[in-house]
Order: C-alpha cells, then structure tokens, then sequence
C-alpha cells in the first residue's frame, strides 16, 4: 500500500486571531464520518501517529516530544477537525487527499457548515449558527443534503443577525426541504472549476456555457441573429399568442463584479395575449440555462434606490449592477434579461420588437437638409445615457475631406441651433435647423456649411 503525506495538515496552526494553537491537536478521520482513521508517521506506514496529534509550542504537529508528519493511505479522502489546548473546535477539513495521491480527488465543497443548529427556512434559504456572511459570499458554490438527495447552487445572500447567519441560495435545480441534514461550500472559484473547461480569449469557462464570467455589457443580449443593418433580427411572427425567435441567443445578466451568461436556441414565449404592451425576458439559471417568460409591467432600470418589491416589477440598480424581482412581499435577486416586447391587440400579438444586440445602436447614414426632421427606431427597450450625432463629409468643402466626421454640439448658425436630438426608449429623433456653422478646418474661421455635402449619422448607448 502507498502512503502520502496529508494535504493542510502538515503545518504550523494558528487561531483566527493569529495566535499560535500551541498544545491543540488534529484528529483525522474518514472524509464525511466522525470515524477514526490512523495516520502515520512516514511514508512506509510502519509506525502509527496518535490520534490526535498534537501541537508543539510552534502549533505544528508534534509527538508531544517531537515533530511528527501526518502521513495517510492512497485511495481515501480524509477528514481533520483542529481543536485548541482546550479541546474547542478550531478548523474542519473535509475530503482532503493525499498530497499527489492520483487515486483520489479532493472535493469541490470541502468546507462542511455546522449541522447542530442547521435550520431549514424554505425552498431557497435556510440558517445556520454563526457568522458566515464573510465566508459565504455571493456565487460561492454550495452542496446540501435534503430529502430528495443532493442539490447544489451559489450564495445569493447571507445575513448575519441574532447570532444565526441566514442565507438565500439559486440551486441549479430541486429545492432545499424540511430534510436538510447537511451543507458545505466550495473551494473559492469564480468559473465552477470542477466543470470541464475551455478556452475563450484569454479566459477559461465551463464547458458548454461559461456562467459567471465578467462581461463588458449587461442585462442584453450578446449575440444573436442580425439584419444586414446590424440591427437585432430575431423574428417570430405575428398573429397568435405565441412568439418563437429563431436562432441561438447569447444573453448577459448582472451579478455584481461577474455576470451570469445564458445561452438559449429558439426561444418560445407563450400566453400573449393581454392587449397593450406585454415585455418579454429570460431568466438564466446557476447552470446557463434559459427560461422565457413574460409580464405587463415595464422593467425600471435605476441608478441606485430602494428595490419595488411589487409583484414581477423587475428593478435595475445600474451602480450595484444588481437586479432584483418583487413578490408583493420582497424582492428577491434575479438573473433576468429583458429582449423585447410585444403589441398585443385582440388578444393577439400586432406587433414584435426586438432590443439592440449589446445595448447600442448606429443609424444608417442619411443625406440632410434644412430644417428637417428625421426619425429612427432604435429599439433600445432602456432610456439612454448616450447619444451622439454626427454630420458625415460626402463633397468636400471648407478644408473637410471626404469621411470627415464632425460632431453637431461643436457646430452652431446664426440662432445658436444647429441640430436637435430626441431619444425614448425605442426612437430616436433629430431636426435641423436652417443653418449650420462651424469653423475651417485648415484656417479656423466661421465658415457656412452646404447640407448636401453631409450626410447624417446617429450613435446611442445605453451608458452603462
């Protein structure tokens, strides 16, 4: 039998206060049990460690007259609970390997909760004794046994008051119950590491849909079926109360400093049929998995503030980049993202819209005149922050070359106008004036511009 030195044990120990545990122990037992198991005190196995083993005056382990290594079988996962001179419980590891030990593996939730004290509250929330809202961090992966078997997801939440930290988790499917028995969390990691993984770019995901990832956008669409214009092209077709996009949509949804990442082929929203506006989102799940649905209530995008909890009003707060969707009681955190809407007339859909792919819009460029208006439908679905107009040189004039791009709030004529621009959420709008004046590009002196030398063009972002 081989024997390998154990992972973690082998160290000087310290309290959390940084204190060194000078006459603790570490007992060592089969991972997952309260049972015993022997160490050893080289790799030949011939002669047993105590159990437990105790610290020296350093906190390292110590025969109680001189240092001693913890060495342990292949092929079995084991389990240390580190107690101060006093015998008060310190640190518990569970399912640690041996160090190089290839026959076994160490667990991706080798951290267990306290099951004394373990309290189910409901589907997804339950406490626990103690402070563990600084352990317990938003995404941290969790294990848990219940009735049903086991499930897994993320942190949501956890609030410490009273004494008990109270965590809301998003499984990845199933429920917690009223037989919760045990919880553990994970090793810290960002990308659920131990998912097959691939290489995108220069960073690693899961394989198949990379879930929490930094995103240069949120709540939008990434990718996705385009017209010749760039302009999001999804399709669907009118008529019934049914919409089916077409195509693979692949969809960002906030969560702070990450993002959870969706991905979803033909899309189908159902039960349309309640006249007026109807928004259509999807909800992505801990595993990447998209879930259509539909409500009358515009999404509110919001730069900080209290969180509606009116039932399904879904609210944005843009600076914790963070969304949250009522119950009528509270308002919980969602990974939801809105991709368009609909017209319904005659309790059927007249009329489908779909959101800008990545938050951002460019019109096509247009020859202008005098004292026109000019409108577009930009489709944002969100209020913007950004918006730009630019006059595009077509004959060159004024020192102006063809493809110069002047930008109209550094442009004037004799009233102070030059060009207005007006944007909703879905439309965007300018009129100019009857003039337009700037400066000489090679001379700088005012100068009148020629519209039929120009040509149009507007930018929108979202802003954030």
């Amino acid at each position: 039998m081989a024997f390998f030195l154990l992972s973690i044990a082998n160290q000087k120990w310290f309290t959390t206060q940084g204190v060194v545990l000078a006459g603790g122990s570490i007992g060592t037992y089969l991972a997952g049990t309260t049972t015993p198991a022997p160490s050893y005190t080289d790799p030949t196995g011939a002669v047993l460690n105590a159990n437990p083993v105790l610290l020296g005056s350093d906190g390292s382990p110590n025969s109680g007259s001189a240092p001693v290594e913890i060495w342990v079988s292949g092929s079995q996962a084991y389990k240390i609970i580190v107690k101060d001179s006093n015998g008060v419980t310190q640190y518990t590891y569970d399912n640690l390997p041996g160090v190089n030990d290839v026959s076994t593996s160490a667990s991706e939730f080798p951290f267990p909760l306290p099951t004394t004290g373990l309290t189910y509250i409901g589907a997804t929330q339950f406490s626990v004794p103690g402070d563990y809202s600084s352990i317990l961090t938003a995404n941290r992966r969790l294990r848990a046994s219940v009735a049903a078997g086991t499930v897994y997801g993320v942190v949501s939440t956890a609030v410490f008051g009273a004494g008990i930290t109270t965590v809301t988790v998003v499984l990845d499917s199933g429920a917690l119950d009223n037989g919760l028995s045990a919880v553990s969390y994970s090793i810290l990691s960002a990308d659920h590491s131990s998912l097959p993984q691939i290489f995108v770019g220069d960073i690693y995901y899961p394989a198949g849909v990379p879930t929490l990832v930094p995103s240069q956008v949120r709540q939008t669409v990434l990718s996705g079926p385009v017209d010749a214009s760039g302009f999001a092209a999804f399709g669907g077709s009118t008529g019934a109360a049914t919409v089916t996009a077409s195509g693979t949509l692949l969809l960002a949804a906030a969560n702070g400093a990450f993002d959870r990442i969706g991905k979803i082929t033909n899309p189908s929203w159902t039960g349309l049929s309640t006249n007026g506006t109807m928004y259509l989102w999807l909800d992505i799940a801990a595993d990447g998995t998209c879930t259509p649905g539909s409500g009358v209530l515009a999404p509110v995008y919001q730069w900080g503030g209290t969180y509606s909890t009116t039932n399904n009003q879904f609210t944005f707060n843009i600076q914790e980049m963070t969304a949250k969707v009522g119950t009528g009681a509270v308002a919980n955190q969602a990974y939801r993202v809105y991709v368009g809407e609909v017209t319904v007339a005659g309790a059927v859909v007249t009329v489908i819209t779909w959101y800008q792919l990545q938050g951002r819009f460019q019109t096509t460029q247009v020859v202008i005149a005098a004292t026109t208006v000019y409108s577009f439908t930009s489709n944002m679905g969100v209020s913007v922050n950004k918006q730009q107009l630019w006059l595009i040189c077509k004959t060159a004039e004024n020192g102006y070359s063809i493809g110069d791009r002047l930008a109209t709030n550094y442009m004037f004529d004799a009233t102070g106008r030059n060009f207005i621009l007006a944007c909703t959420r879905n439309n965007a709008t300018a009129v100019s004036s009857g003039g337009l004046e700037t400066v000489n590009k090679g001379t700088g002196a005012v100068v009148s511009l020629t519209f039929a030398n120009w040509s149009l063009e507007i930018d929108i972002e979202r802003g954030w």
